[in-house]
Parts: structure tokens; C-alpha cells; sequence
């Protein structure tokens, strides 16, 4: 549990890329984003090879924020995938909203998922009611702080929450897309 708290906290405080986007401009973090996926990759690649302190301490904080089910880094490099096709493809005050309901709205729900869901989905059992209900109140909330209309921001909300409980699916890319296109057309 202590590891899904800190990968968690992790993804929560993806949401600080925003101020990244506001800094550098979408062409800048797109830039930042691709180079890390890029480091991410070479450091997947490298895994156990090199000896020195840096790296075993560099491989040491990645592996403390793996799910022990993934592959290695696949949860980091979908996350920062899902939020390079948003800058990408999103206004930028789309984009922001994306990103911050992807790293907030998914990091709540899967921690009180993991803590105390008991109710799991019908269609996916990975998931719980709990943890649904969870992301629903946190993109209704942030949807009515970015000041979309409570009724777009309700069936947004509900959306959404489908979207995030898909199964098979990797919701660190389509929370992202489908709040974009959501948000383009309402």
C-alpha cells in the first residue's frame, strides 16, 4: 500500500505541469515531456546493468513507484503520453484542465480504490465503486472550478467516470482524450 500511496502522490503532483505549460508554452513541454519519455526508455532499457551510486539510487526511486504488475515505467510513460496528445491536440486552457483532472481526479480514485474499495466494478474488476465515485466527485468538483456550467460539468462528470473504469483500456490516455473532445464539443 505504502508504494500505491507514493506512486499516487506522484501522479497528483502531475498536475504541477501545468505550471510548465503556462511557463514554457505547448511547443517547450512538449519538448520536456518527449525527452522524458525518452530518459524513461533508456532507463527502462538499462535496468540492473550499471553499478554507481547515482544510478542504483535513480533505479532505486523508480522501482519504489512501480506497480509490481507493470512493466517497467509503463505507468509513467503512458501518463506523460496522455498528457503530450492533450497539449498536442487541445487549446491550451484545454489541455491544463486534461492534465489536472488526469493527475488529480486519477490519482484520488485510485487511492481511495485501493484503501477502501470493496465494491468492485461489473466491468472491470480492477476497480471499485468506491474509487468510480471517488473520480466523479473530483471532476465534478475541478470541471465547476475551471467554471464549466454545472449541467456540461455533471454529464461530463459521468463520462468520464465511464471512460476511467473501461476495462483494458489505459485511463492515463484516454481520461486525457476523452475530456479534451468532451470539452471541444460542449
Amino acid at each position: 500500500m505504502k508504494t500505491e500511496i507514493k506512486r499516487q502522490l506522484l501522479h497528483g503532483a502531475g498536475s504541477l505541469n501545468v505550471l510548465g505549460l503556462i511557463t514554457l508554452g505547448k511547443e517547450g513541454m512538449v519538448g520536456i515531456i518527449l525527452l522524458s519519455i525518452v530518459v524513461a526508455t533508456i532507463l527502462s532499457s538499462l535496468r540492473g546493468i550499471s553499478k554507481s551510486k547515482i544510478w542504483l539510487f535513480i533505479e532505486g526511486f523508480v522501482i519504489s513507484h512501480e506497480r509490481n504488475d507493470e512493466k517497467p515505467l509503463m505507468g509513467l510513460l503512458t501518463f506523460y503520453t496522455g498528457m503530450m496528445l492533450a497539449i498536442v491536440l487541445f487549446p491550451m486552457k484545454i489541455a491544463m484542465l486534461c492534465i489536472i483532472l488526469l493527475s488529480v481526479g486519477d490519482a484520488l480514485s485510485a487511492l481511495v480504490g485501493k484503501m477502501i474499495g470493496k465494491h468492485k466494478l461489473p466491468i472491470n474488476k480492477t476497480k471499485s465503486w468506491e474509487g468510480s465515485i471517488t473520480f466523479f466527485l473530483s471532476t465534478i468538483s475541478i470541471l465547476l472550478f475551471a467554471a464549466i456550467m454545472p449541467e456540461k460539468a455533471i454529464v461530463m462528470a459521468v463520462l468520464l467516470t465511464m471512460v476511467e473504469g473501461l476495462p483494458r483500456l489505459d485511463d492515463n490516455l484516454t481520461i486525457p482524450l476523452a475530456a479534451g473532445f468532451m470539452l471541444l464539443l460542449f
